[in-house]
């Protein structure tokens, strides 16, 4: 899967996110799932929202951060800018993980299985990227410092 691929598939799940959240949140407020007294739907689904547009950056630096001629031409200069590299998206696949698996947990309670399903999905997709670009780094046994010029 080309780059551009993945952030549209990225892109794509986290829509899917929010569409799932705003479609479960008001379906079980009109059937009555939520007392009359509760706090306001609108808190999760712009809570939602927000985080997501938060998260969009970072999805896109993943994607595209390897594919950078600055970053391939710093990379020349040495195995450690490779090193840092591979760390930085590291650390970015790290705070979007957190944001999927909190997705996750958080709602992962009767009625709202749909919402934790898609931030699984989404979970997935983003754990098969890391996966790909661990062996991409780590393609020859150990630590690979041209592993920007494989993509």
């Amino acid at each position: 899967m080309k780059r551009w691929q993945l952030f549209i598939l990225l892109t794509t799940l986290l829509i899917l996110v929010n569409i799932a959240t705003w479609a479960v949140i008001t379906s079980n407020q009109s059937s009555g799932v939520y007392p009359v007294n509760a706090d306001s739907i609108g808190i999760p689904i712009i809570g939602t929202a927000f985080i997501s547009m938060l998260t969009l950056p970072l999805i896109a630096t993943i994607c595209f951060m390897p594919l950078s001629k600055f970053l391939k031409r710093l990379c020349t200069h040495g195995k450690a800018w490779g090193i840092a590299a591979a760390i930085i998206l590291l650390l970015l696949y790290v705070g979007i993980g957190l944001f999927a698996i909190s997705g996750v947990v958080s709602w992962i309670i009767p009625d709202h299985y749909l919402i934790a399903a898609s931030y699984l999905l989404f979970l997935t997709a983003l754990t098969a990227s890391f996966i790909r670009d661990v062996r991409m780094v780590f393609s020859n046994g150990s630590i690979n410092s041209d592993w920007l010029t494989l993509r």
